[in-house]
């Protein structure tokens, strides 16, 4: 099977085993954040301000391995505070704009460059893959057409990825998705946001607050290093909910602290033959970035909004071996590639009435397999590039496989 492509099998019949689902009933609980590489939660009470620098247009928080600059008016076309009206929603300050006339349509607003601007970026030996940018804007007063467009340096600024009028006034907000899930938004090594303002007159503000970037800053494989092995990455969507995944490509560290930027907490459970290790994302890395997922390794991780991981390193090939404890163990394949177990050699180290637990993620529940005198029922199970199993074996074993590139 290619490296570029792998399909998922899904099973119609599925069971639960009630012994098994207490064995992880310590893990099914439910995270409430998404993911954030920036956040600007525009000042804290007493910062309010006229003075279009300073700490309240910094970024309140930044995810590992991200920079973010300060809200600016780079053009210096608009009027930019940190305000608390008279009027204010329950979360002021927030980012006033005022773009002080001439600006009384989306139209005008671009051709005047009424904008305020941001960038977001990796820090060195990692890229930007982006899933969202979301933010909460009104009218600051009656007086309408009010609103916005948001453009990006990734066309330099030539198409609308959002824009409006707002119908809400101060202090109740819009909430503004802009999705940034697209090809154009993944691999980046920066990105800037401009976000025009339109309103009908000078002094007739657009008000803003909580912009917040979502997505992940996965690491860019070292491509000075010399092997004679296959190289490459491999994609893993992750959707709201606990779904089972492992690592199928070796990199030179193969610990979560390095493999996964997942949401703000996020979580990971590894079992450990007794019970699960976890470890927690808090925006700024795991409370546990020592524990491995190594080739062949598997773990849960929940997170609570849709985001994607990259895996890089090499293909292992030759002759594998994936050691199996007596008891329960998580393995996956130790190549990205969708294989049965059999083909895996998972099937040669179980011995009869053992099973294999598939997690399906749709559902959130488990699909089992166990091993009889005439094969698998029922149906064999399979592998794929970044899915395990849950693999219950009476007396351990080793799976072995022979595998090289061009098969």
């Amino acid at each position: 099977m290619p490296f570029s492509s792998y399909k998922i099998m899904k099973h119609m019949k599925t069971a639960k085993a009630a012994a098994f689902c207490a064995l992880i009933s310590t893990v099914l609980t439910t995270s409430t954040r998404a993911a954030v590489l920036a956040n600007y939660a525009i000042g804290t009470p007493g910062q309010e301000t006229t003075a279009e620098t300073g700490a309240p247009y910094a970024a309140t928080t930044t995810a590992q391995f991200v920079t973010a600059t300060p809200i600016a008016d780079t053009a210096g076309t608009i009027g930019l505070e940190c305000s608390s009206a008279a009027t204010t929603p329950a979360n002021a300050p927030f980012l006033r704009i005022d773009p002080q006339g001439n600006s009384a349509s989306a139209a005008v607003a671009i051709s005047g460059n009424k904008y305020f601007t941001f960038t977001v970026a990796p820090t060195p030996g990692h890229f930007l893959a982006l899933s969202s940018l979301t933010f909460n804007g009104t009218r600051g007063g009656g007086g309408t057409p009010r609103g916005y467009v948001v453009r990006s340096s990734v066309d330099n600024f030539g198409a609308d990825l959002s824009g409006g009028d707002f119908n809400t006034a101060r202090p109740t907000y819009t909430a503004v998705t802009v999705d940034l899930s697209g090809a154009a938004y993944q691999n980046l090594s920066t990105i800037t946001f401009r976000i025009y303002v339109y309103s009908p007159g000078a002094g007739s503000s657009v008000d803003f607050d909580d912009f917040v970037v979502n997505g992940t800053a996965p690491a860019v494989p070292d491509t000075n290093i010399y092997s004679p092995n296959a190289v490459g990455y491999v994609n893993l969507a992750l959707t709201p909910g606990f779904k089972l995944i492992s690592n199928p490509l070796n990199s030179t560290n193969n610990t979560i602290g390095n493999l996964l930027v997942l949401p703000r907490f996020s979580q990971l459970f590894k079992w450990n033959g007794t019970g699960f290790d976890s470890a927690n994302f808090t925006g700024t890395g795991w409370d546990h970035p020592e524990y491995t997922l190594t080739p062949g390794e598997g773990a849960f991780v929940n997170v609570a909004s849709a985001t994607s991981v990259t895996f890089f390193g090499e293909v292992m090939q030759g002759t594998l071996n994936n050691n199996l404890p007596v008891g329960f163990s998580i393995r996956g394949s130790q190549v990205p590639q969708l294989v049965d177990v059999t083909t895996a050699g998972l099937t040669a180290a179980l011995k009869r009435f053992d099973q294999v637990f598939d997690w399906d993620a749709a559902n959130q529940t488990y699909i089992s397999y166990s091993l009889t005198g005439n094969g698998w029922s029922p149906s064999t199970p399979n592998f794929d590039a970044t899915k395990p199993l849950f693999i219950s074996s009476a007396s351990g074993g080793t799976m072995t496989r022979s595998f090289s590139v061009n098969q």
